[in-house]
């Protein structure tokens, strides 16, 4: 769910080819060329009451019967924090989608950036004025930036689901962790974290901040996190992890 460029659906499609791996996302950015065992489809799957995707089974060319209803052993989404207005009802239709031992996975990001080094100063100013610029921006338009630190009490309260299995990951912003699995992640969401700032512009100007205020705040993100990214930094003050929250759940 909310599967943007298709990368996950693709490489889990390699990796079991005798799967159906369904994505589906608001924006048709997929590609077109594809594993045969992976079909993408647009939909806002918020709107949508019913999560055994009988709906999106129709739409794909294969010899599924127009009555047919076919529940999934696995339904993962990420990173979908600022589309969801209602959790409980989206954990609900999840739950309802699953076949009887399937499994949901959550993972959404943590409230806030923090610091590695505890009262050694913040992992910058200018970083820490944008996360809390989009927060209070998405939650003026009905998102919910707290939910993260709740989605297991939710789960836990839907009587579908058990074995929920909670995780708190603290993924690096740069390359400056010791491990090599650490640094590969922290790449990728230094990565993530500047394509993010452009996405973010439209947002802050229809909250009325100027052009200028968002110029001149990416601009010092993209300052402090040149500094994270490079190695000497280590020992700075603007080394900064991004908090995750991972759920995984069976039924």
């Amino acid at each position: 769910l909310g599967t943007g460029s298709g990368v996950w659906a693709i490489q889990m499609g390699d990796e079991f080819p005798n799967s159906t791996v369904i994505g589906v996302d608001l924006a048709p950015v997929q590609p077109e060329r594809v594993p045969p065992n992976v079909t993408f489809v647009c939909e806002d799957f918020t709107k949508v009451d019913d999560l055994d995707y009988s709906y999106i089974l129709r739409k794909r060319e294969d010899r599924i019967g127009e009555g047919e209803k076919r529940k999934f052993e696995l339904i993962f989404m990420r990173c979908l924090i600022w589309g969801i207005r209602d959790w409980e009802a989206i954990i609900e239709q999840i739950a309802q989608g699953l076949e009887e031992g399937g499994m949901m996975v959550l993972i959404e990001p943590g409230e806030m950036p923090f610091s590695v080094f505890e009262g050694e100063g913040s992992v910058g100013e200018a970083t820490l004025l944008w996360w809390r610029t989009l927060r209070e921006c998405m939650a003026a338009r009905g998102a919910h930036p707290d939910a993260p630190a709740h989605l297991a009490e939710m789960v836990e309260r839907n009587p579908k689901l058990q074995l929920v299995l909670a995780k708190r990951l603290d993924c690096p912003i740069g390359d400056w962790a010791g491990e090599e699995d650490l640094k590969v992640a922290g790449r990728y969401l230094l990565r993530d974290c500047l394509l993010a700032l452009e996405t973010t512009k439209p947002l802050f100007l229809l909250f009325g901040y100027s052009e200028g205020w968002i110029q001149a705040l990416h601009k010092n993100c993209r300052i402090e996190w040149a500094g994270i990214f490079e190695k000497e930094s280590l020992d700075s003050q603007s080394n900064g992890c991004c908090q995750t929250e991972e759920g995984i759940v069976k039924t």
